[in-house]
């Protein structure tokens, strides 16, 4: 495989020996979802360029990460899935000396900084969200004491997008480690693009990705909305009562797999979304296949989709602000290469290229 120049030059630290042991630590994979995505791009991305790579996660359930993991050697400390407390204990306890090169990524899995000498930390928000939902304020409290900790300890933190550093860099303030930005890997399309009839959205079900706002914005136009995603844990009532006020036009799939996830991207009219996302890799995989994005103008969304050309981004009320752009900026508006070509700018080839810089950037400068 071809690299660019500035990353031939660099092997040479990396590549002095390929017998080296490199280990990521990563939250949970319990479910699928866009990090876990990332964790599986980056361990055979480092496999192909002949490294050994273990996987250490709190849990670990194959049948729901769509075999992202199946050929990796992914080592789980927990048989069922576990307290947001007892993945903190578990991390902060693991001893990997044995290893040469150490990678975190996510606020549980920071914690073996506590313990270990970590290389390189992939952070994907400033702080959980919605920790009320799932820990005690007397747990909230003991996370973000050890947390403090833990992020003294790091080297550096890559994130997602600048949205994220900025919140990154204000949460931790003068504390905060250097903070750079290596976008996530988006998969390359499997199906030819189609003019499809329906429009498109993908995330978990849940409040605050505000799929009530794209239920109520179909309710008012004639076209079809498929939703794409599983229920939220805790949020099953909220979740249920909105599929079951929802109008006839607004289909929810439920959680799809991945073959069928691409089938549906490459079928539809357009992309939605309402949240807010320190990313968002579904709207890119969209525009990927020459499909607009129709984006809250929060966050990540800001960084991925160029108003006017890609999509529009929309201002609150979401739910209006998105019945008056599908009708005055229909999809046929915008030109499918435009989208096609901003899509592929976040390829996952340049995801390892750049992940693999910092890596060796970073390995030189703490040995």
């Amino acid at each position: 495989m071809m690299f660019p120049d500035f990353i031939s030059g660099l092997i040479t630290t990396l590549g002095k020996g390929l017998n080296m042991r490199i280990v990521l630590v990563y939250d949970q994979l319990g479910e699928a979802g866009g990090a876990k995505k990332l964790i599986a791009t980056l361990a055979r991305g480092l496999e192909d360029r002949g490294y050994t790579v273990d996987i250490y996660t709190s849990y670990y359930r194959s049948g729901k990460t769509w075999g992202w993991f199946d050929d990796l050697s992914v080592k789980p400390l927990f048989d069922d899935q576990p307290t947001l407390l007892e993945i903190i204990e578990g991390f902060a306890d693991l001893d990997l000396s044995k290893y040469d090169c150490l990678i975190t990524s996510g606020q549980g899995a920071k914690m073996v900084a506590l313990k270990n000498r970590v290389t390189l930390h992939y952070e994907h928000s400033p702080l959980p969200r919605h920790l009320e939902h799932v820990i005690s304020e007397e747990g909230i409290d003991i996370f973000k004491e050890r947390d403090s900790v833990a992020t003294s300890k790091l080297p550096s933190i890559i994130t997602n997008s600048n949205f994220t550093k900025k919140g990154i860099k204000e949460y931790y303030g003068a504390s905060c480690p250097p903070v750079k930005v290596v976008y996530p890997p988006v998969d390359p399309v499997r199906f030819e693009p189609t003019n499809g009839s329906y429009y498109l959205s993908v995330q978990r079900i849940a409040p605050y990705k505000r799929v009530n706002d794209q239920v109520e914005a179909f309710r008012k136009l004639d076209d079809n909305l498929f939703v794409i995603g599983s229920l939220a844990i805790g949020f099953e009532d909220y979740c249920l009562d909105l599929i079951s006020k929802a109008p006839d036009n607004v289909k929810f799939l439920g959680g799809v797999s991945e073959e069928k996830k691409h089938q549906m991207l490459a079928g539809c009219l357009a992309f939605v979304t309402t949240s807010e996302e320190s990313f968002g890799i579904a709207p890119v995989e969209a525009m990927m296949y020459s499909k607009p994005v129709y984006a809250a103008d929060r966050g990540g969304f800001r960084e991925t989709v160029v108003h006017g050309k890609t999509g529009l981004l929309l201002q609150e009320p979401y739910d209006a602000k998105l019945v008056d752009g599908i009708r005055e900026y229909p999809p046929y508006l915008f030109d499918q290469e435009t989208c096609r070509k901003r899509g592929m700018l976040f390829n996952k080839d340049r995801f390892v290229e750049r992940m693999y810089f910092f890596l060796e950037q970073t390995f030189s400068g703490i040995n």
